[in-house]
């Protein structure tokens, strides 16, 4: 399902926000790292880099407010290269979520799918566990397919519906959520123009940008509000 802020009655406040997050910071002036995550060093789906990861790649995913574990980085550069290359091989760059049938989904992003095998060496479940967390993972595999693989964490995850802090079923439900409304890609891309957010920017980072913005603006709303007297508290034996 959908979250309600992108739907058409709420478009105009999601281009607001997309300008938001492309725009200057309002307590510096600076610009927003996250705003350079695609296309840092000419992005990590460009023709050279597509099936590797790089340094440019682990310094693209810090920009999105997470780091990369030394371990892990030795990790994924050494044994588990041919493994990360071989899958990213069989993952077209080309590819879009937000067009993929249901065939296509369980062929692209089902259990025994590339994506699938990439996510879990990322995590760690194949071999040592080196501290990748859904969050991380799905920077970096965005970062990789940016038209295919939508970004996770704490704050983007509860606006889709999901448990907070969970990943499970998270391909699925943002599949679902393009399957019951379709007419959310085109509205992405109306939001990203009317945002005048750069090209490289997917369907999925664009709706990232809004959910997470979105949240957090909540967060802070709340955090704004007056405390509010419930009475006293109840006392037991």
């Amino acid at each position: 399902m959908t979250h309600p802020i992108l739907n058409a009655s709420h478009v105009n406040e999601a281009v607001e926000l997309v300008k938001q997050y492309y725009g200057p910071l309002k307590d510096t002036g600076r610009p927003r790292s996250g705003a350079h995550f695609d296309e840092w060093a000419g992005g990590g789906y460009r023709a050279e880099a597509a099936n590797e990861l790089t340094g440019d790649d682990f310094v693209a995913v810090s920009m999105l407010s997470v780091d990369v574990p030394p371990e892990a980085a030795i990790g994924l550069a050494g044994h588990r290269t041919g493994d990360v290359r071989r899958l990213l091989g069989q993952i077209p760059a080309s590819l879009d979520f937000t067009t993929l049938t249901p065939t296509q989904f369980d062929a692209h992003l089902g259990p025994d799918s590339p994506a699938q095998q990439l996510w879990d060496i990322l995590r760690g479940r194949q071999d040592y566990p080196w501290g990748i967390g859904p969050t991380t993972a799905s920077k970096i595999m965005a970062r990789k397919r940016p038209k295919l693989v939508p970004v996770f964490d704490s704050y983007i995850g509860p606006m889709m519906g999901l448990p907070k802090n969970s990943s499970a079923d998270q391909w699925t439900v943002w599949h679902q959520a393009f399957q019951e409304d379709p007419r959310l890609a085109s509205r992405l891309d109306a939001i990203r123009l009317a945002a005048g957010a750069p090209p490289s920017a997917s369907r999925l980072r664009i709706m990232d940008i809004v959910l997470w913005l979105h949240a957090k603006d909540q967060e802070w709303s709340l955090k704004d509000r007056p405390a509010v007297d419930t009475g006293p508290a109840l006392v037991t034996p």
